[in-house]
Formats: structure tokens, sequence, C-alpha cells
């Protein structure tokens, strides 16, 4: 459960010099494609991000698509509307805390937004 959104400056580093690693769907518990509240598919495109003076890491972002995205791995990408969201989520007594990040849209460099 998302408990605030704050956005995100896609723009800048470490996002700026973003690399697609990997794109599929985003699926539910039961293995079904999710879909946004306009009924459209939806995407995790794992991007790679290198932070100042750290390590490459891997970041998911969701976002949809109405086509099945067909990126090349390792190229550029352009994130549009990006906002990263807290969640916590209470299961077995245990809690899991974190951030997901999500966008309207993840395109190539140099290709128009889906």
């Amino acid at each position: 459960m998302a408990l605030n959104r704050f956005p995100v400056d896609a723009t800048a580093s470490p996002f700026a010099g973003a690399t697609l690693a990997l794109v599929r769907p985003r699926l539910d518990n039961a293995g079904a494609q999710r879909r946004n509240a306009d009924n459209v598919p939806l995407w995790e495109y794992d991007l790679t991000i290198i932070p100042k003076g750290r390590r490459p890491e891997i970041l998911p972002v969701t976002a949809p698509s109405s086509t099945t995205p067909a990126y090349a791995p390792n190229c550029r990408v352009s994130i549009r509307g990006c906002v990263a969201s807290h969640y916590s989520i209470r299961e077995n007594g245990r809690v899991s805390d974190g951030i997901s990040f999500s966008a309207d849209a993840v395109t190539p460099v140099g290709q128009k937004n889906d």
C-alpha cells in the first residue's frame, strides 16, 4: 500500500544515464498482468543506474504501455512522470518497508513516448 508519493527528477543523476537491463510484464499474485486505472497493461523496466561514487544498481520502474515493449538491452532510456512511493506491508507478523518507482512512460532515448 502506497503511503506517500514523491516526484522524482528523472533528468538528474543517476536517472539521466539510465539504461535498460530487462523489461517484463508486471504480474499480480495470481500471475495475471496488472493494469492501470485506464486498463493499460503495466510493465516493469529494470534500469541500470550508476549512483555517484557507487556501484551500478538495478532499479525497477513500473510504467504502462499499450504495446509490448521491444527495447534493446543496454539502450539509454528516458523516464517521464516518475514518482517514488513508500510502502509498508505487514504479513504474518513481519513488516516489509521500501520504496517503489513508477512512471508515466519509459522510452528509449530518441523515440517518442508511448
